[in-house]
């Protein structure tokens, strides 16, 4: 701080370390700013006392002071409330089907397997690629013709060979291109009920199908089958 006057008997001084404290300036809190402030009035020279100009600059500089410690109050308030308000939101989803981003699923190893995407306009052909838990090819399959918007690819749960994959986990792709060859987009997605809601890594992460799906990657909530094309 400017123009700080010392202590006559105590030796403290605003901005700086007293005899009995090691707290620094940039640590010091709204109490110890008071504490030492009062100590100075109380100990300055009768015949040299604190002028107006450095008293009014140092109720200053405690005004801001505390208006910083409110503001840090404040966010932190702030911070709980809306992690709150999260965690409500991701408990309510458990038990409701959701549709997320991502492209890993769970093939019980009989049945079948919808695999959902989206294009971002129509494709003359789509090239959908399924792999394993090691990155290893099972099977690819080209489509054609499809339109803007939602569609699905329904897996039978065999490879390219004709033989029926066991149970475990997969990944799948989706490449497409216009009638000129030009690439259009193409996102994945995952559609399962949420069977529970994990806090491993600081933030509500919701468990389908086996796998961990962040509540920011949900797109829908509940089963919607308008503007779906099928194609398997």
């Amino acid at each position: 701080m400017s123009s700080i006057v010392p202590t006559t008997n105590s030796g403290a001084y605003l901005g700086q370390t007293s005899k009995t404290g090691t707290t620094s300036n940039n640590n010091i809190d709204q109490q110890q700013f008071l504490n030492l402030l009062i100590t100075q009035l109380k100990n300055q020279d009768p015949l040299s006392p604190m002028d107006n100009y450095q008293f009014v600059s140092q109720m200053a500089q405690f005004s801001t002071l505390e208006q910083q410690i409110k503001a840090n109050s404040n966010l932190e308030l702030l911070q709980v409330a809306q992690l709150s308000q999260t965690n409500a939101q991701a408990a309510n989803l458990v038990g409701k089907e959701v549709t997320a981003k991502g492209d890993m699923f769970t093939y019980g190893g009989t049945g079948t397997t919808d695999l959902t995407y989206r294009l971002g306009n129509e494709a003359a052909s789509v090239k959908v690629t399924i792999k394993d838990k090691s990155g290893s090819v099972v099977r690819t399959v080209d489509l054609k013709d499809l339109p803007e918007g939602t569609s699905k690819y329904t897996w039978d749960g065999k490879d390219n060979d004709g033989r029926t994959m066991g149970p475990g986990e997969y990944k799948f792709s989706v490449e497409a291109y216009d009638a000129n060859g030009n690439g259009v987009s193409a996102v994945s997605y995952v559609i399962g009920t949420v069977s529970e809601v994990r806090y491993d890594n600081g933030y509500p992460e919701m468990m389908v199908n086996g796998r961990k799906v962040k509540l920011g990657d949900i797109i829908s909530i509940g089963q919607t089958s308008v503007g779906i094309s099928t194609s398997g």
